[in-house]
């Protein structure tokens, strides 16, 4: 095994000895057959994980690390100077970071293996298996940065507490208006361009109500463009160069009321 993979084992391992209810009950099944579908098991297999991740990267020591460090890209590398790995160090971090942090594991082909981000955390990530498009993710980031691991990259992003809104002073008639003639520049069929209209409202009714429960904290148009970030069957509506105007509209309607 490469040395940091080595030594997360051997922690991992460790941790198997030293749980008292772990020894003598319980062993490692490391071929990619013997799949981890029994509730115990991968209890078991997690509590050793947790083990191994605190004996290598102690919270207080990466808590100060979070505290003391600028960028992503330091941040990372200073936690990877654990001897572990990127994904390792990464699944540490996104533990303990505050809100508004994420990562995504990629394969050479492009493909999402792993997508997490931190608690409290509202961007709309994309799935497991599904192909990235970062740019969609760089647009709502103030950092990023991505490592390499072996055929696979590992891709951060700190995302903006706020964005800038666009003006609308110049726009003519209702918000509803302008998404319909956004929405009829992909889709002339009516009944899909209907579809779709529901679809971007019912987005925008949840992300409003969780706004309001919030006691409206956060800038609610940076909200919006991160609820609509990464939405594989909106990609082009959200792309169309007039979809910011028509949010921003959206919240002055919103905010008249």
């Amino acid at each position: 095994l490469p040395v940091s993979r080595r030594v997360f084992t051997l922690g991992h391992e460790l941790g198997h000895i030293l749980i008292p209810w772990h020894n003598g009950t319980h062993f490692c099944r490391v071929g990619a057959e013997a799949r981890l579908v029994d509730g115990l098991v991968r209890e078991v297999e997690s509590e050793a994980n947790r083990f191994a991740a605190e004996l290598l990267m102690p919270t207080a020591w990466v808590v100060n690390l979070i505290q003391s460090t600028q960028s992503i890209q330091q941040l990372v590398d200073a936690v990877k100077g654990a001897n572990v790995s990127y994904q390792a160090a990464s699944i540490r971090l996104v533990q303990l970071l505050p809100e508004g942090f994420a990562f995504v594991e990629i394969d050479s082909d492009n493909i999402i293996r792993r997508v997490q981000d931190t608690a409290g955390t509202r961007t709309h990530l994309p799935r497991e298996e599904s192909i990235l498009i970062k740019k969609h993710l760089d647009q709502l980031a103030e950092d990023s940065a991505t490592f390499k691991s072996g055929s696979s990259k590992i891709i951060w992003w700190r995302f903006a507490k706020k964005l800038k809104a666009p003006k609308t002073l110049a726009v003519q008639g209702s918000a509803t208006d302008l998404l319909r003639q956004i929405v009829e520049d992909f889709f002339p069929d009516k009944d899909e361009a209907k579809f779709q209209v529901m679809s971007i409202n019912g987005v925008i009714g949840a992300a409003n109500g969780g706004y309001v429960r919030d006691g409206k904290k956060g800038d609610l148009f940076t909200i919006l463009k991160h609820r609509f970030a990464h939405r594989g069957e909106l990609t082009e509506i959200v792309a169309h160069p007039s979809f910011e105007i028509f949010l921003q509209k959206r919240i002055e309607e919103i905010a008249s009321r």
